[in-house]
């Protein structure tokens, strides 16, 4: 592939009809590298992040993620997210489910910074924090990910492996796919769909990592 020729390629996800890649560019001994996140495929939804819904048949740099430090990428059904270095998500594409975890349905053509969702039981709610991920797994309609809060994150050793990660759900929820009958501690009557990123519970003691097809992790 002559576009890419020039870069290393750190990683490649595959959604259902597009591609995301992670590459960096070797700028010599004393200069960091640089590195870029390309797209290419279909783009109806939104999920190749460069601001239209054109499809393309050679990558394409994604603008929005210039210089944010980008560590990882995500290819979904028909949506895409990235993890940066403060491990800060960003989530873009197709949302009708509410995958991209906005906490809404709209569906968007750039990249967007995964806001912490309010919880009812927060004694300070604060709408400006980021939510923070180690990893990130992308069904065709929903995502999972693991990770700490904004403030554990940064008195804990990010090597190390044994760290208790928080497990997280959003999306569709039509075959109970989230994992969880709870929202908000509140017991759910009916399958929920939630479209935030939410806590499994029965999960918060496995320590495993997540098995999926579709896997990126920083």
């Amino acid at each position: 592939m002559t576009a890419l020729k020039k870069y290393q390629v750190q990683q490649v996800c595959c959604g259902y009809d597009h591609v995301i890649a992670f590459v960096a560019e070797d700028k010599g001994p004393d200069t960091p590298p640089v590195e870029r996140v390309y797209t290419w495929g279909r783009g109806e939804e939104g999920q190749l992040g460069h601001n239209d819904t054109y499809s393309r048949c050679v990558p394409k740099v994604v603008a929005t993620l210039e210089a944010r430090g980008v560590r990882a990428v995500m290819a979904g059904g028909f949506c895409s997210a990235a993890i940066d270095e403060a491990k800060q998500v960003y989530t873009w594409g197709d949302s009708r489910e509410g995958q991209l975890g906005h906490g809404d349905h709209t569906s968007l053509s750039v990249p967007a910074i995964l806001k912490k969702p309010i919880r009812e039981e927060d004694e300070i709610q604060d709408v400006h924090g980021t939510f923070r991920a180690r990893s990130i797994v992308i069904g065709p309609s929903y995502m999972l990910a693991m990770g700490l809060d904004e403030e554990v994150e940064k008195y804990v050793d990010p090597t190390n492996d044994s760290e208790q990660l928080n497990k997280y759900s959003w999306g569709c929820n039509r075959h109970g796919q989230l994992g969880m009958p709870f929202h908000n501690n509140k017991k759910q009557t009916e399958k929920i769909k939630t479209n935030e990123p939410d806590r499994i519970p029965f999960m918060q003691k496995v320590m495993s990592p997540f098995i999926c097809p579709y896997f990126c992790h920083f």
